[in-house]
Formats: C-alpha cells, structure tokens, sequence
C-alpha cells in the first residue's frame, strides 16, 4: 500500500513531537517512555515512512538510542545531557538558532521577532513557564509539530484553504529557521556526544530535517559556522548617539 499524505503528516507529527521533547533536560516521563515496550518499533516505522536513510541505518540508529537508555539511569542521561549542553549557552553545538552565523546582537533580536511572529500568527504565545527560549530546537519542533496537526485536523474537517495555510506556513519556517542551522547543530552534536543517546538523536534529527527538505522540494540556505554575538561600543552608538541614555 502507497504512503498517503495523511499517513506521512501523522509520522512528521509523532517524530516532532518526540524530537521536541528529546531535546529538553531529560525528566522521568520522556524516560519511561523511552522503555516503553513498542516505543522502538514505533520509532522505527515513523523514520522508514519518511527518510532516504536504508532502513538498516534507520534501525541501527533506533536502536543505539534505545539501548542507551536502558543501559543507563535517568540520573546517568541527565548528567550526559549536562556535559553535552552546560548550564550556560553552548559554545560547541547550541540549541539555539540565533547563535549560529556571524552577525551582532541586533540581527540577532531581528532573528528571535521574527521566530516570535511566526508563532503569534497562529495564536501562540510563549507562557512565563516555558523552559526554553524561543528559539530553543525543541521549541521550533514543537511549533511544526503544531502546524501539522493543524494542518491534519483542517483537512480532516473540509477545511482545505486552513490546512494549506498550514503547509504553506511548515514550508516558509523550515526554510526560513530549521533548514538553515538545525544541519549544523546535528554535526556538531555529533561529534560533542561521541556515542550514546545523544549521538543516535543528533543523526535521526538529521535523516528527519532531510527528509523535511526532500518533502517540501526546497533548498534553505545553510549556516557553516556557529557564531558569537557581541554589542561592542559603536554597536550602541549607532542606536544613542554617545552611548549614554538620558532620562
């Protein structure tokens, strides 16, 4: 039986949501849920249904994330997450998108009202809870994970014009965000995690952001470098003047 647009949709939506999650501090919930029995199979059958990726390779990656969480307690993947990521912003492999590329802090801004306008066009707002900023992977995950959820339930409903804008709105921030850093993120988390959980993540997240490009025919432009942002003296002239605020 051929893949179906819906049945393609459905396994974007489960790997966004799981990837979205797997990049957050790991708590005991995305733990146990890891050893669930079916999860691997589940995992499995979402990336085959979407990736270029032998299902070999498919199956091998899945299974060197799974085996590395049963192998290992929740405080040993906490600790990992931890020396992977810091407690500060990475300056080896970010998560975060507006620290790749070279520009100054306001680009930067620039960068984080645009990411801002793409989730308040479709009625979201970040709570004063949020765990990351928003422009944080799992954020940006989550929020295509929410497009095309939104794309099947206007489609399911005979809403066809709600669920193009949908696509349509997947295209343009795959294209204009994830498309652009999240390649170099996975390399880079790649070589930092050298084996385990979080290596086997950064390679599946590259089949996936692979896959997302093959699917919707585009070429983004990528970022070679992770970038430093810095707000040096004339950078504040250029907005005040002397660099001093009169009150």
């Amino acid at each position: 039986m051929g893949k179906t647009e819906e049945s393609i949709n459905l396994a974007r939506m489960d790997i966004c949501q799981f990837l979205s999650q797997a990049f957050l501090y790991p708590e005991e919930d995305l733990y146990l849920s890891l050893k669930e029995d079916g999860f691997e199979e589940e995992l499995k059958s979402c990336f085959n249904s979407l990736s270029s990726e032998s299902e070999n390779a498919i199956a091998e990656r899945v299974n060197s994330l799974i085996s590395s969480v049963r192998n290992f307690s929740l405080e040993d993947m906490q600790a990992k997450f931890s020396r992977i990521f810091g407690h500060t912003v990475s300056t080896e492999c970010s998560p975060y998108e507006t620290e790749y590329g070279k520009a100054h802090v306001f680009q930067q801004s620039q960068s984080l009202g645009d990411i801002a306008g793409f989730y308040r066009a479709f009625g979201l707002e970040t709570s004063d809870t949020a765990k990351e900023r928003l422009d944080h992977i799992s954020m940006e995950l989550e929020f295509m994970y929410f497009l095309i959820f939104k794309e099947n339930y206007a489609r399911e409903h005979n809403r066809g014009e709600d669920g193009k804008v949908c696509h349509e709105a997947q295209k343009k921030f795959l294209k204009e965000h994830l498309g652009t850093w999240v390649p170099l993120f996975t390399r880079l988390l790649s070589e930092k995690a050298g084996k385990g959980f979080y290596k086997s993540l950064a390679l599946l997240t590259g089949d996936f952001l692979r896959s997302e490009v093959d699917f919707f025919k585009i070429e983004p432009e990528e970022i070679k470098e992770l970038g430093s942002f810095k707000e040096d003296e004339e950078d504040v002239c250029s907005l005040c003047g002397n660099g001093e605020i009169e009150v």
